[in-house]
C-alpha cells in the first residue's frame, strides 16, 4: 500500500488483490471475489478495507446477466476515494457508480471476454485511489 504508483504518481489509499472465482453459468456467471459469507467464490486479500478502517470486503465483482461491477464494503460510506483501477486495465470511479447501504454498483458494456477479472484464477490488483 505504502508508495507512489510509478504509472499514475499517485499514493495508493487502498490495495486489493482478487483470485476471480465464478458462481453460475452463461448467461448469468459472477466472476471475482464474493466472501465466504455471501456467495463464497474467489479470494480476496487483504479482505478488509485499509479506507475504511479495516471493514470486511464482501464482494467485488462482475455480473455478466447486466453487465455490471459490484463492490461490497461493509459500513462503508461513499467518500474516501476516488477510482478504483482493476489489473491495470478497468478504472471505477466512485462518481459513476450507483451507492447505497456499503455497495457500489457499475453498469458497463464489458463482456465476458473483456471484464477487468479475466479468467478462473486470475490474479487482479485492485488499486484504489
Amino acid at each position: 500500500m505504502a508508495g507512489i504508483s510509478a504509472s499514475t504518481g499517485v499514493t495508493p489509499l487502498d490495495t486489493l488483490t482478487i483470485t476471480t472465482g465464478q458462481i453460475g453459468i452463461a448467461p448469468d456467471r459472477y466472476r471475482g471475489y464474493s466472501a465466504p459469507s455471501a456467495s463464497n467464490f474467489g479470494a480476496c486479500s487483504p479482505d478488509t478495507s485499509a479506507i475504511y478502517g479495516g471493514a470486511a470486503v464482501l464482494d467485488f465483482y462482475w455480473d455478466e446477466a447486466g453487465s455490471q461491477y459490484y463492490l461490497y464494503i461493509d459500513g462503508a460510506t461513499n467518500s474516501g476515494w476516488t477510482q478504483v483501477v482493476i489489473g491495470g486495465t478497468k478504472t471505477l470511479t466512485r462518481a459513476s457508480a450507483s451507492f447505497g447501504f456499503g455497495q457500489w454498483v457499475w453498469n458497463t458494456t464489458d463482456t465476458v471476454l473483456s471484464q477487468a477479472f479475466g479468467s478462473l484464477g486470475s490474479v487482479k490488483t485492485c488499486v484504489f485511489t
